[in-house]
C-alpha cells in the first residue's frame, strides 16, 4: 500500500500543463459520446426502433414485481426458515464432518461430545446468518425467473457463478485455510468456547467456498438429486489430498447441464 500511495501521490503532483492536456484530450470524445446518447434518446422518444437492441416486454418490471410479491407473500416465512435449515443440515453438515472428527480426536474422550455440539452450534449459527441475506436474494432471483422469457437466466447465472468461483485462485486459498484444524489446549468451558469459535470460523470458510455451489441447484429448481450430487462433489473435494480446480468445476458444469433437460 505504501508503494501504491506513493505512486498515486506522484501522479497527483503532475505539472498543470500535463493535467490540461489530459482534460483537453478527453473533452472531444466525451462530447461525441454525449451527442450520441442524446441522439439515441431522441430516437427512442420519437418512436424509431433500434435494430441492435432487443426490445424487452413492456411488462418486464411488472412481471418481476408480481413474481416477487408471490414469493414474499404466498410463502410462509417459517417454511423458508425450515427449508433453509434442512438444506444446510443436508448439504453442508457432511462437509464439516472431516474437520469435526479431527478436532474431536485431539480432545479427551469425556470432552468430545460437548465440543462437537459447540462446533456444530457455531457452524449452524453462521449458516443461519448467511440465510438472512441468501434467502431474500434467492427469492428475488426466483421472481426474475418467473418473468416470461427469462426462466433460463437464473440457472445460467447460478451455475456460471459457481463454476467461475470454483476456478478462482482465491477460492483455492480459502479452501486451504478451511482444511486447517486447530489443536485446543485447556480445560472446562475454555475448550468449549474455543470449539464454538472454531465452528464459527469453519462456517464462514465453508460458506465462502461452497455457498454458490449450494445455491445453484436450488435456484435452478433441479430438486434433491442435483443437491445430492453437488454435496458429493464438494465432499470429494474436501477429502482429496490435493483439490484441483477442474475436479470441482467439471462436475458442476455437468450438473448444470442437467438443468437444460
Amino acid at each position: 500500500m505504501a508503494n501504491i500511495s506513493a505512486s498515486l501521490a506522484n501522479a497527483g503532483g503532475a505539472p498543470p500543463h500535463r493535467r490540461l492536456i489530459n482534460i483537453t484530450t478527453a473533452f472531444w470524445p466525451l462530447l461525441v459520446s454525449a451527442f450520441a446518447w442524446a441522439t439515441l434518446i431522441f430516437m427512442a422518444r420519437g418512436g424509431a426502433s433500434l435494430e441492435l437492441c432487443l426490445n424487452p416486454s413492456a411488462s418486464l418490471a411488472k412481471d418481476f414485481l408480481t413474481g416477487l410479491k408471490l414469493q414474499l407473500f404466498q410463502v410462509s416465512p417459517w417454511a423458508l426458515v425450515k427449508e433453509w435449515g434442512l438444506m444446510v443440515l443436508a448439504m453442508m453438515l457432511p462437509l464439516a464432518v472431516p474437520h469435526l472428527s479431527i478436532f474431536c480426536a485431539r480432545l479427551y474422550r469425556p470432552m468430545q461430545r460437548r465440543a462437537m455440539v459447540a462446533v456444530l452450534s457455531g457452524f449452524v449459527a453462521i449458516w443461519l446468518v448467511i440465510g438472512l441475506f441468501a434467502v431474500p436474494l434467492m427469492l428475488a432471483l426466483r421472481a426474475l425467473a418467473s418473468v416470461q422469457g427469462l426462466a433460463w437466466v437464473v440457472p445460467v447465472l447460478a451455475y456460471g457463478a459457481a463454476i467461475l468461483w470454483s476456478l478462482s485462485p482465491t477460492r483455492q486459498k480459502v479452501l486451504r485455510r478451511c482444511h486447517m484444524v486447530p489443536v485446543i489446549c485447556g480445560q472446562g468451558y475454555a475448550v468449549y468456547h474455543a470449539a464454538f469459535r472454531f465452528g464459527v470460523r469453519l462456517g464462514v470458510l465453508c460458506g465462502t467456498t461452497c455457498g454458490l455451489a449450494m445455491a445453484a441447484p436450488m435456484l435452478s429448481g433441479q430438486g434433491i438429486l442435483a443437491m445430492a450430487l453437488i454435496t458429493h462433489v464438494l465432499l470429494t473435494e474436501r477429502l482429496a489430498h490435493q483439490a484441483l480446480m477442474a475436479q470441482t468445476a467439471m462436475p458442476l458444469a455437468f450438473v448444470g447441464l442437467m438443468a437444460a433437460f
